[in-house]
């Protein structure tokens, strides 16, 4: 028997709360609402869920939890901050740890939530580390950062493209900074890491959503180790 991970994390709210939780988890946090099950629903709260991240809020005798707190990894710190202050949400900074930065916040009920980043340049030896790397280059696609990109990428890097063809680092920034390919949405599904020595294999689902040459696509891509 051993542990393989964390299925969600849940945190407590007052009844009746659910308009604030979608506003703070979905609006602010990008997270979106998911579903419950109906046996589940009656009881009240609310779920999120964003690829193999799950936040369960429920109602209870609530009394805010204000020191125990989950920790959420995040990729633009400093533009999270800004979103959450313009919110009128209070950010404080947390206490130094090594090879992050952070900030602490409540939540619309009091819930301590702590968000972190790890600060560039970092080696990756872990599996959040090794999905946040792939989380950024998945928001620079998005975000059509070609700069970026180009940090990022080796240039050996190749994508496959609709057609089965193979895209390489050039193409692929030529084909983004002229406007041909755009990416509007990439999203990370049933995500692990397997590690073999230095190298890092990152296997699961990716679902992409976007334009080439004006037409919608939708694309989704699997790799799997054997």
């Amino acid at each position: 028997m051993r542990l393989r991970g964390i299925d969600h994390i849940q945190l407590a709210m007052p009844r009746g709360g659910e308009e604030e939780a979608r506003t703070f988890y979905e609006g602010i946090l990008g997270v979106p609402e998911a579903e419950k099950p109906p046996n589940l629903a009656k009881r009240g709260g609310c779920w999120f869920a964003k690829g193999s991240l799950r936040i369960h809020l429920i109602e209870d005798d609530f009394r805010p939890a204000r020191k125990a707190h989950p920790a959420f990894l995040v990729e633009d710190l400093s533009g999270l901050r800004k979103l959450l202050e313009a919110a009128s949400f209070t950010a404080k900074i947390g206490e130094p740890l090594e090879g992050y930065e952070r900030i602490y916040v409540d939540d619309p009920f009091g819930n301590r939530i702590e968000f972190l980043e790890p600060f560039s340049g970092q080696p990756m030896g872990t599996d959040a580390e090794v999905l946040r790397a792939d989380a950024v280059f998945f928001g620079a696609l998005v975000r059509a950062q070609v700069g970026e990109l180009d940090t990022l990428l080796t240039d050996d890097f190749s994508l496959a493209d609709l057609s089965g063809g193979l895209m390489s680092k050039v193409s692929l920034a030529d084909s983004i900074r002229s406007g041909k390919l755009r990416f509007e949405a990439i999203e990370a599904v049933e995500t692990s890491v397997r590690f073999h020595g230095p190298t890092a294999i990152v296997t699961g689902r990716t679902e992409m959503r976007g334009r080439f040459d004006q037409t919608a696509f939708v694309a989704q891509m699997s790799v799997f180790e054997t």
